[in-house]
């Protein structure tokens, strides 16, 4: 969405991060893991922030959504 250069490897969801997490980036030999800090750790290096366009309200809806799907669809 941010136009940031990607390789995507697909390897059958049989590799994790070294802490057994997933989704993690390589970003430079270094794991990222836990989308919404690969989403701020992006956002900060290339300089791009999907919400900058968003109103307040957005934002709001945005965060509440996001909450609500990391603590209510969790499983295990």
């Amino acid at each position: 969405m941010n136009q940031i250069p990607y390789e995507n490897v697909d390897h059958k969801m049989s590799l994790r991060s070294k802490r057994g997490q997933l989704p993690f980036v390589e970003l430079n030999g270094e794991e990222i893991a836990d989308s919404e800090i690969i989403i701020e750790e992006l956002a900060k290096r290339f300089g791009k922030n999907l919400d900058d366009k968003l109103t307040a309200e957005q934002r709001c809806l945005s965060l509440t959504t996001i909450s609500m799907i990391e603590n209510e669809l969790f499983c295990c």
